[in-house]
């Protein structure tokens, strides 16, 4: 499948690709509003700043909205009139958890292809929704109940997978290379440190081509159907990785300014902590549905800066993981 017009860039290649990622805030109004983002999101992430409230993860497949709760085990729910994807954004169409009047929210998109694409790569068929060039793809697909490989869409080998049962209640298992080893896992809607409870990936790491999962067990293949989503480095764009927390502030050198920045303690029990560009010195977390809080932390011109009081991001010794990005638009 060619991708979608929005996603192609003309010429040689330079810089970041273009409407890959986008993020702003924005003020809910118990009515119609519409969030420009430069194009057409393929997944797009609201968190209520000003109250708590729910992460909310929504996608778009083949015209239909879906939204799942990272911060949650909750089952898949339909977008109904809502939201709506449009050329150039999103627009939100009633009050709800990501549009309540007066309520102020973050909201990230990534850009995907509208449209997915049968993958018979792995030993299950995936249905990708996969933009190489910017490192990202969406996929679906049925779990079989055995030890079995999916397709992910994309070129390079992910280094961040996240998965979720669409249909069932179960934690969201995340893998990132920068975990102690290809058995161990995270989870969006925990706060505990990294573990090998499961083992999801059933010790095999991701290739260019698929993603290893477990039949027996770790919420990744059983007989249900599955959401995930997978990325990897661009250079200029997105960087994931690992530091080590130095209890003094620091710079984490990624070879540019990101706008959006997650950061998970590997051995350490806290929070998934998540800042943006558009909201400054203020921490939201990915496990919690906690307000928005004051914290010191700042973009540069080559990565991030984390402060030298906190556990969270900056514990003396401790590793942590990150995935940062770019905007495009």
């Amino acid at each position: 499948m060619s991708l979608n017009k929005r996603l192609v860039t003309t010429g040689a290649s330079s810089g970041p690709p273009a409407n890959a990622f986008n993020v702003l805030t924005y003020t809910g109004n118990s009515g119609s509003q519409s969030l420009n983002y430069g194009f057409k999101p393929g997944i797009f992430w609201s968190k209520s700043r000003s109250v708590s409230g729910r992460n909310y993860l929504t996608y778009n497949l083949d015209g239909t909205g879906r939204y799942l709760f990272p911060s949650s085990t909750n089952i898949e729910e339909a977008n109904g009139s809502t939201i709506s994807y449009t050329n150039t954004g999103i627009d939100l169409g009633s009050s709800f958890g990501w549009n309540y009047n007066s309520y102020t929210y973050v909201g990230l998109a990534w850009g995907l292809p509208a449209s997915g694409t049968s993958n018979t790569n792995g030993s299950i068929t995936t249905t990708t929704y996969a933009y190489p060039e910017a490192g990202q793809s969406m996929f679906t697909y049925s779990g079989s109940g055995n030890d079995a490989t999916i397709g992910h869409g994309l070129t390079s080998t992910p280094e961040l997978v996240v998965i979720k049962t669409r249909g069932h209640i179960s934690d969201w298992p995340v893998y990132h290379s920068g975990l102690s080893g290809n058995n161990y896992r995270l989870r969006f809607n925990s706060d505990a440190a990294q573990d090998t409870s499961n083992n999801p990936w059933n010790s095999t790491s991701p290739t260019s081509s698929v993603i290893t999962i477990n039949g027996g067990a770790g919420n990744v293949n059983i007989a249900r159907d599955f959401w995930g989503m997978a990325f990897h480095s661009v250079d200029g764009y997105s960087k994931f990785g690992t530091y080590t927390g130095a209890g003094s502030a620091q710079v984490i050198d990624i070879g540019f300014q990101p706008d959006h920045v997650w950061i998970k303690s590997r051995g350490a029990t806290d929070h998934w902590a998540m800042f943006d560009s558009a909201r400054g010195n203020k921490i939201l977390y990915i496990n919690d549905h906690s307000g928005e809080s004051n914290f010191t932390f700042g973009f540069t011109s080559n990565g991030f800066e984390v402060p030298s009081t906190s556990g969270m991001t900056n514990g003396n010794g401790l590793t942590y993981v990150y995935a940062a990005w770019k905007k495009t638009n």
